[in-house]
């Protein structure tokens, strides 16, 4: 049954005059107002709805002509496009307008416009997963957690409050360390841990908007 939903799903699209619009993208600060265009062609009693996606979560923003709750009091609508005031970072995501009608003709139409919105957001202060003691010769990974930034950060790691670099054969200072760095994980990989790299990490998060640096731990190396 849901195989033949399907089916007349796409025979009635097929029946309909159908445009559909590329995707655009817009990055906002958080707080800022977005406004979402759906420049449909002029149809005779247009049918408009809204839909927000984010992940794989998708809700009506505006349904059977009117605002649904959640967008009452920060969401205005108009025949040409969707206001939305003051976002947030869980506003990210995909807005979509969907109209049917008919044209001057009477001939049924069928018209789709989206938008990715991004909520730029600066990151938040990391922090640095660090083992307190770990053996030479075997393997150890560190690990620098952020969850606020928007777009995703990249990652950079500190020993001793100087910067790593991804190679370290690239440096003096780390030359005879055996380390990778994940600058979009920030993961710091030891294989295999040496007795120099004994010292004190910190972890620092950035992006377009900003940067952090997370507290130093200390990570010990035995024998």
């Amino acid at each position: 049954m849901a195989a033949m939903k399907g089916v007349w799903g796409v025979l009635l699209l097929l029946s309909l005059g159908t445009t559909v619009l590329c995707n655009t993208k817009i990055s906002l600060k958080e707080g800022a107002d977005a406004e979402f265009p759906c420049n449909h062609p002029t149809y005779q009693s247009p049918r408009v709805e809204w839909k927000f996606t984010s992940g794989t979560d998708t809700i009506l923003v505006y349904y059977d002509g009117e605002l649904t709750v959640p967008y009452k009091t920060r969401a205005t609508f108009f025949p040409q496009g969707l206001r939305l005031s003051s976002v947030t970072r869980k506003d990210s995501g995909e807005y979509s307008c969907e109209v049917t009608g008919k044209d001057a003709g009477g001939t049924p139409q069928y018209y789709a416009d989206k938008t990715q919105l991004v909520v730029l957001v600066p990151p938040s202060v990391p922090i640095a997963q660090v083992p307190t003691s770990v053996s030479t010769g075997c393997t150890a990974t560190l690990y620098c957690i952020e969850k606020d930034a928007s777009p995703l950060p990249t990652f950079t790691w500190y020993k001793n409050g100087v910067l790593m670099p991804p190679n370290p054969k690239d440096s003096p200072t780390f030359q005879n360390s055996s380390y990778t760095i994940d600058p979009t994980t920030g993961q710091l990989r030891f294989s295999p841990v040496m007795k120099t790299d004994a010292g004190q990490y910190s972890c620092q998060a950035a992006n377009s908007e900003g940067k952090k640096l997370s507290a130093p731990v200390q990570m010990e190396v035995t024998n």
